[in-house]
């Protein structure tokens, strides 16, 4: 994982993608989310970090809420 700090606006990797898609669509957990992309949880919680800072978000709730009204408005 490249050790540089994500900042908001910035364009999601391909794995981001991937991990906020699963995770607003689905309940799993970071371990779950892993599993279905072959990485650890832990490198999860990593990404959707970085997917938090790059989208102004704080935690999944708030992930979650941006991408329904998204959704909704399109």
């Amino acid at each position: 994982m490249a050790n540089t700090k994500a900042t908001l606006g910035q364009p999601m990797s391909k794995r981001q993608v991937k991990i906020h898609n699963l995770m607003v669509t689905t309940a799993d957990n970071n371990f779950e989310i892993g599993k279905k992309v072959f990485i650890s949880g832990n490198a999860v919680r990593y990404h959707l970090g970085q997917i938090f800072l790059k989208l102004g978000c704080t935690n999944r709730l708030q992930l979650m809420v941006n991408y329904n009204n998204l959704r909704n408005a399109g």
